[in-house]
């Protein structure tokens, strides 16, 4: 077989896997229709971001531990890497979409101004201007005052593109041999993967710059939130890369002025898990620690030594239960005994985001009519499909009626009815569960019926 015959059968689109790659997509949709076809979601469109640029300082908080090292890959590249970067093309490409998105950004303001004059109001109460055209002189000198966000940006954005489209082909007429050692016309980089990482991780953190998703919270944050969250991802992987390439390939000084600067800024982004694990476990009680260990030494018996061992075990833990058990030790004993009992739905009461609510139906694993309302809206698109759940959960605790409270249960199939610490701080008719129902577990103050 002759160069000319491997060179274009290295070249046909099943060997570079264009085909493979078409079908796997294809199929990856059809096996998810169920899910395209019956999700819902709280998204109402698309909102422009007038006043909200991020600043430079606060990106960095966010990303340094990995913008180092990416930037770092990128200048290697352009320096030792003799790829012909299009800079030209590049920088024309980017300006021209961030003055895209910036345009459609105002356009968008524009229309809120004149098919949503209520969301227009509440836009303008927040920011204590008179109209829009006051907006949009104050949003262009906020963003111009807070540039460093999109600079930062920009500067990776620039030389990934123009790295990325630059021409990887060999000089014409010349073969080059692969990895398994045939020639081809066309050198495989994988910098070319790395570079369209970066590229799109940047993209992902440029979007809600300009524009947001319009959710219940009427602002930008769940946007940023699940765009970073995919950025990070894409430029883990790429600074992975990064820093393996440059351990191997830099020298001298500046390896040395790498991997100096990289330890900083790992050492300065760790910050957080040292003080957040410190404050979790309550600075580990270290006085506390050595008196419970002199206690598993010297105690005078064994039931003392084993009691302070559990303790000892529970000091050092980031497992909530373990927390929830020292401070709630009447219903941790609930929970334990539901966590082992049939399967059945849980009542429990509703409450309120980022609170103790639904801690039965979390630690146990058992069904319950209501989580978190707010955080069910969000995941479901609204209210709709709670329907009057919460009132018929509070309707159940509060009424004196057992007919009532019995059409209740029936309607949601309840087997357990759970009456803790925040059952007993909402209005609550007892006696009900009481006469009807049988008592399958009691401690202390906490009390869980089961419905026969």
């Amino acid at each position: 077989m002759d160069e000319q015959t491997i060179v274009k059968e290295v070249s046909t689109p099943l060997f570079q896997g264009k085909l493979w790659l078409k079908l796997l997509g294809i199929l990856s949709i059809v096996l998810y229709l169920p899910f395209y076809v019956s999700f819902s979601s709280q998204l109402g469109g698309v909102l422009p971001n007038l006043v909200y640029p991020t600043r430079g300082a606060h990106l960095w908080v966010m990303f340094a531990t990995l913008l180092l090292p990416l930037y770092a890959y990128l200048l290697y590249l352009w320096r030792a890497g003799k790829i012909p970067a299009k800079w030209g093309r590049a920088t024309a490409l980017l300006l021209g979409l961030v003055f895209l998105l910036w345009g459609i950004s105002w356009l968008l303001g524009v229309g809120v101004g004149f098919f949503a004059p209520d969301l227009k109001a509440i836009f303008l109460q927040q920011q204590g201007l008179p109209d829009l055209g006051t907006v949009f002189m104050k949003a262009g000198e906020k963003r111009l005052a807070h540039i460093g966000g999109l600079l930062t940006l920009l500067a990776m954005l620039v030389p990934a593109l123009a790295l990325l489209i630059a021409d990887h082909r060999s000089p014409k007429g010349t073969l080059q041999q692969t990895t398994e050692g045939k020639p081809s016309s066309i050198v495989g980089r994988p910098s070319s993967f790395v570079l369209l990482l970066i590229t799109l991780g940047a993209l992902l953190v440029l979007g809600p710059e300009f524009l947001y998703l319009r959710d219940q919270f009427g602002t930008r944050i769940n946007t940023v939130f699940k765009f970073y969250y995919q950025a990070w991802m894409l430029w883990s992987l790429a600074a992975a890369f990064g820093i393996a390439v440059l351990a191997r390939k830099l020298r001298r000084g500046w390896n040395l002025a790498f991997w100096v600067g990289l330890v900083l800024v790992l050492v300065v982004g760790l910050t957080y898990p040292v003080f957040g694990i410190s404050n979790r476990t309550n600075d580990f009680q270290i006085g506390r620690a050595f008196l419970l260990m002199g206690t598993v030494i010297t105690g005078e018996d064994e039931g003392t030594r084993l009691a302070a061992r559990q303790e000892l075990d529970s000091l050092w833990t980031l497992d909530y239960f373990e927390t929830f058990q020292r401070h709630n030790p009447d219903e941790a004993a609930a929970i334990g005994w539901l966590s082992n009992a049939p399967d059945g739905v849980v009542a429990e009461a509703i409450g309120g985001s980022y609170s103790g609510y639904a801690r039965v139906s979390t630690l146990t694993g058992q069904p319950t009519l209501l989580g978190w309302p707010g955080h069910e809206s969000q995941w479901r698109g609204g209210y709709e499909e709670q329907g009057s759940r919460q009132a018929d959960l509070e309707t159940l605790y509060a009424t004196a009626d057992w007919t009532l409270a019995e059409s209740i249960i029936t309607r949601y199939n309840i087997r357990y009815i759970f009456v803790g610490n925040l059952e007993r701080g909402e209005p609550l008719q007892e006696e009900k569960f009481q006469n009807h129902l049988r008592v399958a577990f009691q401690q202390g103050n906490v009390t869980i019926y089961e419905v026969p």
